[in-house]
């Protein structure tokens, strides 16, 4: 695993992949696919780590108000000037992934298929996705 005390704000490419993989499997609480950075400032997906470990994406408040009711929050922003809230392309620039493959990876809500994906981008700079684990929906929870 990658010493998460290095400074990742230059790692592209296959090291960025493999730290950001150890970091998410050593703050599991930190990770959701489900969204690219929360509005408390405390989880996000891989795209949304890859801008922000890189200073390449910052939260910032944002503040809703008008007569009757206000309200603050917290927004993940991309700072890149070539990639305004454009998280897809921002993540795969980062990665070094075309952008199909990274809006697949982005997408993936299962965290398990996430971070094997992921593993696989650290060890070879691609993602073979028959070789990743199948999602299993429970249709009994819902």
């Amino acid at each position: 695993m990658t010493d998460l005390t290095i400074d990742p704000k230059n790692l592209r490419g296959q090291e960025l992949a493999d730290f950001l993989h150890t970091f998410l499997v050593k703050n599991p609480d930190k990770h959701n696919q489900v969204e690219w950075g929360s509005e408390c400032g405390t989880t996000a997906c891989i795209a949304g780590w890859a801008g922000i470990i890189t200073d390449n994406a910052k939260y910032e408040w944002e503040r809703y108000e008008d007569d009757d009711y206000s309200e603050e929050w917290m927004e993940l922003k991309v700072t890149h000037p070539d990639f305004h809230m454009d998280f897809d392309g921002l993540g795969a620039e980062l990665l070094g992934l075309d952008r199909e493959t990274a809006h697949l990876l982005f997408h993936t809500f299962d965290k398990n298929r996430a971070l094997a994906a992921l593993r696989q981008v650290a060890d070879s700079g691609k993602i073979d996705w028959d070789l990743l684990p199948e999602v299993e929906y429970d249709l009994d929870d819902e």
